[in-house]
C-alpha cells in the first residue's frame, strides 16, 4: 500500500514538473520572439511577445523580470519621443498581463502601482 501512495506522489510531481517545464518553455520563446522584434526596433510587435511571456507566468523564473524592464524601456522610449498614446498602451498592457498572472497572491504589485502612477501621468499629458 505504501509503494502504491509512494508511486502516486511521484507521478504527480512527475506530472507538475512536465507542466512547469512546458510553461517555461512557451514563455522562452515568446521572450525570444520580443527580443528579436525589440533588436529590430519593432516596439509594437515586441510588446505583444513581451505581454505574452509575462502571461506564461512560473515563479523564479528569469524571463519575467527582463520582459517587465524591456516593457518600462519601450514605454520610457515612446514618452521621450512625446508619443504619449504609445507609452499609454504599453504601460496598460503591462499592468493588464501582470494582473492575470494572479493566483492566490499578486505577484509584482509594486511594478502594477508603478504602472498605475505612469498611467495617471500619460493620461494628464494627452488631456492637455
Amino acid at each position: 500500500m505504501v509503494k502504491k501512495v509512494l508511486r502516486i506522489i511521484v507521478f504527480f510531481i512527475f506530472i507538475l514538473f512536465l507542466v512547469y517545464l512546458r510553461v517555461l518553455i512557451g514563455q522562452y520563446k515568446e521572450y525570444k520572439k520580443a527580443e528579436d522584434a525589440y533588436s529590430k526596433l519593432n516596439f509594437k510587435d515586441a510588446v505583444v511577445y513581451y505581454e505574452t511571456a509575462i502571461l506564461f507566468y512560473t515563479p523564479i523564473s528569469p524571463y519575467i523580470d527582463k520582459s517587465i524592464e524591456r516593457m518600462f524601456e519601450i514605454a520610457l522610449k515612446y514618452e521621450q519621443n512625446q508619443q504619449y498614446e504609445y507609452a499609454l498602451d504599453v504601460y496598460e498592457n503591462l499592468r493588464s498581463s501582470l494582473y492575470a498572472t494572479k493566483s492566490f497572491y499578486q505577484p509584482y504589485s509594486h511594478v502594477i502601482s508603478t504602472c498605475d502612477k505612469k498611467i495617471s501621468e500619460l493620461l494628464g499629458k494627452i488631456k492637455k
